[in-house]
């Protein structure tokens, strides 16, 4: 079954990140934060530097804008692929 946050969530969350990816994650070519510019129009979309998804960081979608992480579509990729890996802090 698939979960989703909720757009208030989401839109929350875009506006703390100032729409720039958040990723984290060792092995995905950043140092820390990857930064990507992202476009807010560009949500879901699969090509392209500046498309973006909100994924939950614990894999449950709470409702906590400290479970949904704004991530480039590059970024996205490569941890639904199966990389998922350690993320720095």
């Amino acid at each position: 079954m698939f979960e989703a946050f909720s757009d208030n969530l989401i839109e929350r969350c875009w506006n703390w990140t100032g729409g720039y990816c958040q990723c984290t994650r060792y092995g995905h070519g950043h140092k820390r934060e990857c930064n990507q510019l992202l476009d807010k129009l560009k949500r879901g979309h699969r090509d392209g530097k500046s498309a973006w998804e909100a994924v939950s960081i614990s894999g449950l979608y709470l409702d906590s804008m400290r479970d949904c992480q704004i991530i480039c579509w590059p970024c996205f990729e490569k941890t639904s692929s199966g990389d998922e890996a350690e993320v720095n802090t």
